[in-house]
């Protein structure tokens, strides 16, 4: 099934039936050529109530991106029902989406927010995210956190002669 959807009417229509604010975010990085040498996905529930919830998509550029095709696995029986900013499809759990033409290009160290959905079902992060066909893996920092506590005092006595007091 492939549907398209533009405009604002979805999302005032969801954000105006939602009852709660649920907080499930997935961030993933991915890197390579396909993916034009790295990004970021931000997968964000932006409020959920007893039926469905409604969740917003965004990429960060580290560079420059020039149209975006993601595509990832939901859990268990989540089910998107409608979307806006995104050509998409779903087969089972497995959803994809493009660009719709005027939302493609991102700036290198943009932040874009690419979509929305309304989906019903589990509000647990997809899996298996990828952009432009590279894979993208859990964020993980690159160097261990620094300390700023002091270290231990010499044990060795300093060179030279001792120091002399004076009475």
């Amino acid at each position: 099934m492939r549907q398209q959807r533009g405009g604002r009417t979805g999302l005032v229509l969801a954000a105006t039936t939602a009852a709660a604010l649920a907080a499930a975010t997935l961030s993933a990085a991915a890197s390579g050529a396909a993916a034009d040498e790295g990004c970021a996905v931000d997968y964000r529930v932006d409020s959920s109530w007893g039926s469905g919830f409604q969740a917003s998509v965004s990429i960060t550029a580290t560079e420059a991106v020039d149209g975006w095709d993601l595509a990832w696995v939901f859990p268990g029986d989540t089910a998107v029902t409608s979307a806006w900013n995104v050509d998409w499809s779903q087969t089972g759990g497995a959803f994809s989406g493009t660009d719709v033409g005027w939302n493609g290009s991102i700036a290198a160290g943009q932040t874009r927010e690419v979509f929305g959905f309304v989906g019903a079902g589990s509000t647990e992060a997809p899996t298996g995210i990828t952009l432009n066909g590279v894979a993208c893996g859990e964020a993980a920092p690159t160097d261990p956190p620094t300390t700023d506590e002091p270290t231990d005092p010499p044990t060795d006595p300093p060179d030279g002669p001792a120091p002399q007091l004076s009475v």
